[in-house]
């Protein structure tokens, strides 16, 4: 789950970038991907996020989080999960 969570939150970020031009993706619609994906685990979600700080640009993530910009290692595992899904 922590993993499908992580890579929506790379690929909602992908799809704001194509967009808006900024690699950032809202909290509650990727708490609602993962729902409907049916990946979500309530008791997991912030810590998933802590456990992949270094993908991420924030100092820490807390439930006011309403976003997440991802960080050049983020955009680096996000062209990895690209080169996957080919």
């Amino acid at each position: 789950m922590a993993a499908s969570q992580i890579r929506i939150s790379l690929l909602q970020a992908l799809r704001n970038a194509i967009s808006c031009g900024e690699y950032e993706a809202n909290i509650k619609d990727i708490r609602q991907e993962c729902t409907d994906r049916k990946c979500y685990d309530p008791k997991n979600f912030t810590a998933n996020f802590r456990n992949n700080k270094k993908l991420f640009d924030f100092d820490s993530f807390t439930r006011e989080t309403k976003t997440v910009r991802l960080s050049e290692a983020g955009r680096k595992e996000l062209a990895q999960v690209i080169q996957e899904l080919k």
